[in-house]
């Protein structure tokens, strides 16, 4: 009931190499191979017992030749390759006492982790920090990365122009803006003076992104923009199914305090939007649980109180404007008596309907001699449900117990 003999199989030695050109040292040297190295080794095995199995044959160890464990490094004959690990075991009788057996070795980023846990999630640990095997006194996780993508622009600070001569292009950043808006039918906008755009001006110089005859650009102008994307993970004895009916695509009303090893973090009352609620199943040590991930998308504010990131704000324009019921009562007669008839068409100053987007006030009139001076309105909407996320307790630190329904659900 032991192995007697294990000897590596020249013919079954191989290796499957990508092209590049990293370094490893091995016994005889600095040797130079592919970006990523994939081995295969064959063993034959033999015991002095015809009953003997894979288990007593897969822990093969004689002469200084041992059959590898699950995590070991690649290491045979003059080959030493620490960064490849040994992933799968193959055991296969061939006749007799002899049996192969099969190693596969790979990157270490291809290793599979143990009972279950994900991949993703580092070693758990209990709220004091300490390795846990536990997974109900397991601390939570969190990842954080960026969400890049493009953003119609509607708004900005105006910067100065650029003139173009015969000679040069020069510079103006002094040059005002005049709007065809406002007081009298004109607003000027300042430039930044050749000064950059700290944070208290970009909260109190947006302007409408316009040219200076007041039209806005269209397709709109665009700009770069990324969103903080968070992921918190820990575990629970049930999936949560009521968060998911409850949460998905909502907006916290009020602060969210996350907490983890190392990571502490508020999120103002607006700034998230629930994303994504997954869990997956998992077992360690005989204990069945979910491993639940919380993605959310932060968009900063502009740390003004009344400000939503989330409620899209649409620059209101348009080719209509409301009428009065003193124009239109005369010439269609369900007007009449209307104190609010209908709209009309925006005419220029030669009494045809305008072609391009004319800013309005934001009661259906254009903004041409606008007696509050304003040079453009957005019209706020709220596009997502917005509750407290108290109950997601983000800032518990120790391992979920028992699933409690959010407020709301019964």
């Amino acid at each position: 009931m032991t192995v007697t003999s294990v000897t590596v199989k020249h013919d079954g030695w191989s290796a499957s190499v990508t092209p590049g050109t990293s370094k490893v040292l091995t016994v005889k040297g600095i040797a130079t191979i592919g970006a990523k190295v994939d081995f295969t080794v064959v063993f034959t095995v033999e015991t002095d017992d015809r009953l003997d199995g894979p288990q007593i044959v897969g822990a093969g160890d004689v002469a200084g030749v041992k059959i590898p464990s699950i995590g070991d490094f690649y290491e045979f004959g003059n080959d030493k390759d620490k960064g490849a690990l040994c992933k799968s075991i193959n055991v296969r009788a061939t006749g007799g006492k002899l049996w192969d057996v099969t190693c596969v070795y790979g990157p270490k980023g291809d290793q599979k982790p143990k009972d279950n846990q994900p991949e993703e999630n580092p070693p758990m640990r209990d709220p004091n920090g300490d390795p846990t095997d536990d997974p109900m006194l397991a601390a939570p996780t969190v990842q954080v990365s960026l969400v890049h993508m493009k953003q119609p622009l509607a708004e900005a600070i105006y910067g100065g122009q650029y003139w173009a001569t015969h000679d040069d292009i020069t510079y103006k950043p002094n040059v005002s803006l005049t709007m065809p808006t406002g007081v009298a039918g004109g607003s000027h906008i300042s430039a930044l003076f050749g000064k950059d755009a700290t944070g208290a001006k970009w909260i109190d110089n947006r302007n409408p992104v316009v040219n200076s005859a007041g039209t806005p650009y269209d397709p709109p102008l665009e700009r770069d923009h990324a969103r903080i994307n968070l992921r918190i993970t820990r575990n629970h004895q049930t999936f949560p199914i009521n968060d998911v009916w409850w949460y998905q695509d909502t907006i916290n009303t009020s602060d969210v305090k996350v907490l983890a090893h190392g990571f502490e973090m508020i999120i103002p009352p607006h700034w998230a939007k629930m994303m994504s609620i997954s869990g997956t199943p998992a077992e360690i040590n005989g204990q069945h649980f979910y491993r639940v991930t919380y993605e959310m998308h932060i968009e900063p504010g502009f740390f003004v109180e009344e400000d939503h990131p989330w409620r899209p704000k649409v620059l209101d324009r348009g080719l209509m404007r409301r009428s009065r019921a003193e124009e239109d009562s005369d010439k269609d007669p369900y007007d009449q008596d209307k104190d609010d008839p209908g709209k009309e068409n925006i005419k220029d100053s030669t009494g045809q309907a305008v072609m391009e987007p004319v800013l309005l006030n934001g009661a259906g009139n254009t903004l041409v001699s606008d007696p509050l001076g304003r040079v453009a309105v957005w019209l706020e909407y709220a596009m997502y449900k917005e509750i407290d996320w108290e109950d997601l307790k983000f800032d518990f630190m120790g391992g979920i117990v028992f699933d409690n329904p959010p407020k709301g659900i019964n």
